[in-house]
């Protein structure tokens, strides 16, 4: 049994007692349980999620009795009802037939939210991994992101998470148990870096495969908790800033601003020129190189070139520190007699990143040792981006055994980048030409999630237990006015000599763009799980959901066109090549020619409509096979619809049908009360993005290779296996040992597949993913007396993956190397994954320290096309310091320095059988530092 105490609050001379109550065995609530203080009338049931409230206590010790049909009675003692009340957790244990024992225990300190998480875990049916919102905050993070990759198996790349080395299409993503919507083009994943982490309970990942599950998951299923409803009213305020050794009042780039930017919302000064709000207008644009005999074609031309602002380049400024700001709400008040819960949240954060040390470098195999440069570029980016978050939400209760609640969580951010590359094409590029790519962008992602649902139990001969589920999410991203300029510099080039520098764009390369791109995603989802008892022992759970997911990509595109003579007489100065836009001569009597002018590169097929329709049925019981073994068994059925149709009639889009069924088996051996072994398999899927099976292209920046579509894609199978033994030494302390084994059938891979280095998805023949997890929480007084407020916690992550290459590519392969293996690595995968974390915490003085150490292995970054050697990101070695002190009435202060070796990110083309390395991409991150003020009313 757990037990705990709240820290006191002031100003009162009754206080609430509150708690929770749940199966000593299983960990599920116990709903209707009784719990009164001895020798007194007050008392309260408890409800749906066990938890049960007492008002208005007179301060004092108590002895708590709590009770339960076919339960041993269990009393708690010495419960101390101060300022602040007491909050408590109790276990009750299932009563033998024969015993009319009381339990009596004594009431213990508060303990940590990570205790009551390894709690869950325990009694979990599946094999889950956890982290809380104790443990985030003292590891300084401020995103999901961030705080996730501090999970056992769990790494991510500054915004996608990847579990055991999976990520993207393998992972799932949820907010409250409902499926998150991507605001992101390419990806099925949810970008986590959007999700502030002062809005988060705890986040929760589970790695096997149970029937009641969505089944688009292999590596893992994330669940993102938001703050639960507190049963007194609590408040936090929050405030910090932050410097970064290689952006802070630097004299770095900055692109296009707007005044809502510190919103992450665009004031309208990056839309599309209103001489486009006639859609005629747009259609009436020539769409290439054109010779105007028209006098009103050539006016129309030069309104609609004249109509864009002339800014192409990066501008400077010096970067300001960072800042972040966050408030919590929370209350629970009583309504016509009922219990109404209430809590709201508020978290904002701006900040900048800068490097101008990048490198950037492509290559291709010339022979089975030597790689010939296609690209080199030194590369500098700039990026101001403003991150908010907030959560409302209410709980009511309509007696112990029913119960409704709503919430919608809202999370927005701004990205403004600034990008300036420069270098060499040895390709097509002549000696002594060098190629100048400069970025503006700016990007608005948002995310909304709406959800109702309800907890229902009633008895029809045994207890039957009701949730229902009614979700709708929404995710938008908007690039409105990127713009991407490509040109080249020649100095003393023979063909010109009349001048000594000849700049030049278009011919030959891609001519400027501006691109107003606006992605929509909607879903709609539905639930209904019933959970019957159908025996003391033995549970039945069945239900059904319905997801459908609509998604609509529009891109508008303008290409600034013309003779590539006019950049050289203007220096190379691409806002003032933009300049002369529209300007024509006229030759004779009605022919106009336009040195420099604007035309409509607009694809049909860049613009797509696509759905998802997911169908799910299932069936499940969990019983007791022998006196210490649980099996959990069943099976899930899912149909599939996905389509994409795309506006262009020559191309009829993508198009994936399938119903399959997912069996699962869980295994739970008690080995001790303290002690499990679990054994599991489960059947699970992952599906392309809809994207990824609309036939078009993009690019990251002007000269990047592109991203197409592939519309012959179909989903991949996938059998899991799973094996963990784990040993609850206390609460909040733990030891377990993990091993997976996963086979794929046709897995989804990014490759090369064109003479011009395009990258598209594609279906691989098979794959394989294996590996083990170790992980430990101690606290260290086991060792010595004096170590007591110190703690240990270290998880090591050992994976390995095997795919068979796709023929197609392996043939290439081999006409560079015919001795050249059929297999690679699988995306993101790192051989291994190291978290340490040095914990101290005095709570006599209110200081706690942490000192935090991650690393990857070399990751499997991307595979390269022909024969080349894959690219690989190298590891990376982070250390984090953090502390905090309480100082005065909930006034605490936190103080933080992050990446104190000051590792860079580092990908190369590596040999794997000699360890050779020729570079790829590599930037500096720099050193952060941080702190804070928070205020706490509790």
């Amino acid at each position: 049994m757990i037990l705990g105490l709240s820290a006191p609050a002031a100003y009162a001379q009754n206080a609430q007692v509150t708690g929770t109550v749940v199966d000593a065995k299983s960990g599920e609530p116990m709903v209707g349980a009784t719990v009164m203080l001895e020798n007194t009338a007050t008392g309260a049931k408890t409800n749906l999620s066990g938890k049960f409230i007492m008002k208005n206590v007179t301060f004092g010790v108590y002895t708590v009795v709590v009770t339960s049909v076919g339960y041993s009675p269990t009393k708690v003692e010495g419960v101390e009802v101060q300022k602040g009340g007491a909050d408590l957790t109790i276990t009750l244990t299932e009563k033998p037939i024969e015993s009319q024992k009381t339990v009596v225990v004594r009431a213990k300190a508060n303990q940590s939210t990570d205790a009551a998480l390894l709690r869950d875990r325990q009694a979990a049916t599946a094999v889950k991994d956890a982290i809380s919102a104790q443990a985030i905050s003292r590891s300084g993070s401020g995103t999901a992101a961030q705080a996730i990759s501090r999970v056992t198996g769990a790494s991510t790349d500054g915004k996608y998470v990847f579990i055991r080395g999976l990520g993207d299409r393998y992972t799932n993503t949820q907010l409250n148990g409902t499926m998150v919507p991507t605001p992101d083009p390419d990806k099925q994943a949810v970008p986590l870096d959007l999700i502030p982490s002062d809005l988060l309970d705890n986040i929760v990942v589970t790695k096997s495969f149970t029937a009641d599950m969505p089944g688009n998951f292999s590596g893992g299923s994330v669940n993102l908790v938001t703050k639960d409803f507190p049963e007194r009213r609590t408040a936090k305020f929050t405030m910090g800033t932050s410097y970064n050794s290689m952006a802070t009042f630097k004299d770095a780039l900055n692109g296009t601003s707007g005044t809502t930017d510190w919103l992450g919302k665009d004031d309208g000064g990056r839309a599309m020129p209103s001489f486009f709000n006639d859609p005629a207008n747009l259609d009436r644009m020539p769409q290439g190189n054109t010779i105007i005999k028209d006098s009103a074609e050539a006016v129309f031309l030069k309104q609609a070139s004249q109509s864009f602002n002339t800014k192409w380049s990066p501008g400077r400024t010096s970067i300001p520190l960072n800042q972040n700001y966050g408030f919590q709400y929370g209350d629970n008040v009583t309504l016509f007699g009922r219990s109404l819960g209430m809590v709201g949240s508020l978290a904002y954060n701006r900040s900048s990143r800068f490097y101008d040390n990048g490198n950037y470098q492509f290559s291709v195999a010339r022979s089975v040792t030597d790689l010939e440069i296609i690209d080199q570029y030194t590369d500098a980016r700039s990026v101001d981006e403003v991150l908010w978050g907030s959560l409302a939400g209410l709980s009511y209760s309509l007696g112990t055994r029913h119960t409704v609640g709503a919430s919608y969580v809202y999370n927005r951010s701004g990205e403004s980048e600034a990008r300036f590359l420069k270098g060499r094409n040895y390709e097509n590029g002549t000696e002594g030409e060098w190629r100048e790519s400069r970025v503006l962008s700016y990007t608005e992602r948002n995310i909304g999630t709406l959800q109702v649902k309800g907890g229902h139990q009633v008895s029809i001969g045994a207890p039957l237990r009701i949730e229902w589920l009614v979700g709708n999410s929404h995710a938008r991203q908007q690039q409105p006015d990127l713009r991407q300029f490509l040109s080249s510099v020649r100095i003393d080039d023979s063909n010109y000599p009349d001048v000594d520098t000849v700049w030049s764009t278009g011919s030959g390369y891609r001519w400027p763009s501006r691109y107003w791109r606006d992605l929509k995603e909607t879903n709609q989802e539905y639930a209904l799980n019933l959970t019957f008892q159908a025996t003391s022992s033995m549970k039945l759970k069945t239900g059904g959901s319905y997801l459908k997911k609509d998604r609509t990509n529009r891109q508008t595109q303008f290409n600034l066109t013309g003779d590539p003579a006019v950049l050289t007489a203007v220096h190379g100065d691409p806002d003032a090549f933009a300049d002369t836009a529209g300007y024509y001569v006229k030759y004779g009597r009605s022919t106009y020619v336009f040195p420099v002018y604007y035309v409509n590169g607009t694809q049909l097929r860049d613009q797509y409509d696509g759905v998802q329709e997911i169908g799910a049925a299932y069936l499940m019981a969990e019983t007791p096979v022998l006196s210490h073994l649980t099996l959990t068994a069943g099976v899930r059925r899912e149909a599939t619809r996905m389509q994409t149709k795309t506006f262009d009639p020559s191309r009829p889009g993508g198009r994936i049908e399938g119903d399959d069924w997912l069996p699962s088996v869980n295994l739970v051996y008690a080995l001790t009360p303290t002690m499990n072994l679990r054994g599991a398999y489960g059947r699970t899927l992952a599906r392309p993005t809809l994207r990824e099976i609309a036939p078009f292209g993009t690019e990251e920046f002007a000269g990047a290779r592109l991203f197409v579509g592939n519309d012959s894609m179909t989903y991949t199978t996938i059998d899991n296996y799973d094996l963990r033994w784990e040993w609850f030494v206390n609460p909040g302390e733990i030891v377990a040992v993990s091993a997976f084994y996963k086979r794929f059938v046709d897995p989804i891979e990014l490759s090369f597949f064109s003479s011009n280095y395009d990258i598209r998805p594609v279906n691989a023949p098979q794959a394989k993913n294996y590996g083990m997890e170790f992980e430990i929480r101690r606290r260290l007084d086991f060792a010595a007396g004096w170590l007591r407020d110190f703690a240990l916690g270290a998880n090591l992550s050992l994976s390995r993956s095997q795919l068979r290459i796709p023929e197609k590519e392996y043939s290439q392969m081999k006409g560079v190397d015919p001795e050249a293996s059929d297999t690679r690595p699988m995306a993101n995968q790192s051989p291994y994954l190291i978290n340490v974390t040095l914990a101290y915490t005095n709570p006599r003085t209110g200081t706690s320290a942490d000192l935090l150490y991650n690393v990857s292995g070399r990751r499997f970054y991307v595979n390269s096309q022909g024969g080349a050697p894959d690219i690989y990101e190298k590891p990376r070695h982070t250390v984090d310091m953090i502390a905090s002190q309480t100082l005065w009435r909930g006034i605490t202060v936190k103080a933080s320095v992050k990446n104190l070796l000051n590792s860079r990110f580092e990908a190369v083309y590596y040999y794997t059988g000699t360890g050779k390395e020729n570079p790829y991409k590599s930037y500096d991150l720099g050193r952060t530092v941080s702190i804070s003020l928070s205020y706490a009313i509790l």
